[in-house]
């Protein structure tokens, strides 16, 4: 059996050894843990999953496709010809299509069953050595992900939320178990998250705000204007084909903003741009939603939004683009 199909078990494996060696010299530690799953398996040698599917641990692999089909949203497989010309030029999802994307969808959760596991052996050390209740675990991703979702049949190259929400689960000392808030927080707020979770300061150099008081149930103390805006960005890989669609490709460099508030406030705006650069170079189309009345995000209403609105949208996303560390970042 090849090990790249164990991979995640084996890094679990290896977090273990080095979480219970710091732990019982009683010393801090930091481990930072990326399984392969569930990524799709790259290269030859791994069949039936080259390419295309997960692979699953091989004592998983009778719960491969037990999974039943990818979630059947309201925008899936749906013609969005308002969007902009990637998502607005895509062909339907023929029946084999479709079928091989609900076979990507079981195989990636099947591939979660030893993250699963990883993540319950972790815990299950932790507590052994008396080191869980002093010990922050953060549970999250690095994208989400789409299965059909404007006739994509996987991929996660887009700016819709299916693409960039993620989960973020942390517990640890002072955090109250169920609680939650509902302010904004992106994967760049992680390590400033760390460091003042481990008492330590924030470079002034480094972007992202600590949310530490905010797990910690303290608004008050924040440093900043609660955060309720993300800025989205990505630049395009080129052509990108998946089972016979085109996933990534010119004209889907983009820029833009995600934000959610308790004033009601519920939306994204998007610029994109031919030239990967962006730099100096005018959007060639624009896409904005009302989440609150459009949660799948099927009707792009920039054309409707008056000239001031948009110069705006425009002059926020371009500020917070630039912006650099936590002086300039921080209003």
């Amino acid at each position: 059996i090849n090990a790249e199909y164990m991979g995640t078990s084996i890094l679990g494996n290896k977090s273990l050894e080095f979480i219970s060696s710091r732990a019982l010299q009683k010393k801090p530690f930091l481990a930072f843990l990326a399984p392969k799953g569930p990524h799709v398996q790259d290269g030859g040698g791994y069949a039936p999953y080259d390419g295309f599917l997960a692979a699953p641990a091989p004592w998983h692999l009778s719960e491969t496709f037990t999974f039943g089909k990818a979630p059947r949203t309201p925008n899936w497989n749906y013609s969005a010809k308002d969007h902009h010309p990637l998502i607005a030029t895509q062909a339907p999802m023929n029946a084999t299509e479709a079928l091989e994307s609900d076979q990507l969808f079981s195989s990636r959760w099947a591939t979660l069953l030893s993250v699963d596991d990883t993540v319950a052996a972790i815990l299950n050390e932790l507590e052994t050595l008396g080191e869980l209740n002093n010990t922050y675990v953060i549970y999250t991703s690095d994208n989400g992900y789409n299965l059909g979702q404007f006739r994509l049949p996987g991929c996660k190259l887009q700016v819709y939320d299916n693409d960039i929400r993620i989960p973020f689960v942390i517990r640890g000392p002072g955090i109250s178990q169920n609680s939650s808030f509902s302010w904004v927080g992106t994967n760049v707020d992680v390590m400033p998250t760390v460091l003042a979770l481990a008492g330590l300061p924030v470079p002034q150099d480094m972007d992202g705000k600590s949310l530490a008081s905010l797990l910690l149930q303290d608004a008050r103390a924040f440093q900043a204007p609660l955060p309720d805006t993300a800025l989205i960005e990505y630049i395009t890989l080129g052509d990108v084909p998946r089972l016979g669609h085109l996933i990534d490709g010119h004209g889907n460099t983009f820029r833009g903003l995600r934000k959610i508030n308790g004033g009601g406030e519920n939306w994204l705006y998007a610029e994109f741009f031919d030239d990967p650069e962006m730099e100096g170079q005018a959007p060639s189309f624009y896409e904005y939603y009302d989440l609150s009345a459009d949660p799948y995000q099927m009707r792009n209403l920039y054309d409707t939004l008056p000239a001031g609105r948009r110069a705006e949208l425009h002059s926020q996303t371009l500020w917070r683009f630039h912006c650099r560390g936590q002086v300039q970042c921080a209003v």
